[in-house]
């Protein structure tokens, strides 16, 4: 059987659903791109406690041990060797507050917690922690913190 095409038959639909594809496809770039996260200037306390928060996310307590001054360090090293982080890498920061005052700051952060697993459930829970840091030596150190959880007690004890 000798088969040919059939003129009849468009390919303009084709044409369209490839088309909507491509734009729908750019749209996701475009809002995956627009996430990106916040920057602050080298050196400021703002850019310590981010490189603090980056390293709880990632689970990474020795980069949470660098950016605590040596009180906090002595204080609460056993906490997380013993709790870790707890997973909170489905969190998102944002700055809430920052008041610097000279070698000292206090800045607070909101954390977001959503849970999207039902497409019909947005829950949504906000939080805003405060977190104490000193210049030393050039360096921005964390002096008390009230996130992650895990720290909470051993903080607010020295």
């Amino acid at each position: 059987m000798n088969r040919t095409s059939n003129p009849s038959v468009s390919k303009l639909p084709l044409i369209i659903l490839g088309t909507l594809l491509l734009l729908a496809l750019l749209v996701i770039a475009g809002f995956t791109l627009a996430q990106n996260k916040a920057t602050f200037a080298e050196g400021s306390p703002e850019s310590a406690l981010q490189e603090y928060v980056d390293a709880v996310y990632a689970d990474d307590v020795e980069g949470m041990y660098d950016r605590f001054s040596p009180r906090l360090d002595n204080a609460c090293s056993s906490t997380l060797d013993d709790y870790g982080t707890a997973n909170l890498s489905s969190s998102r920061a944002t700055l809430a507050e920052s008041q610097v005052d000279g070698d000292r700051a206090i800045i607070s952060l909101t954390f977001t917690d959503s849970s999207f697993e039902d497409p019909f459930d947005d829950y949504r829970y906000e939080r805003t922690y405060s977190f104490e840091l000193r210049r030393d030596d050039g360096d921005w150190l964390i002096t008390n913190a009230e996130w992650p959880w895990t720290l909470r007690d051993c903080a607010d004890a020295n």
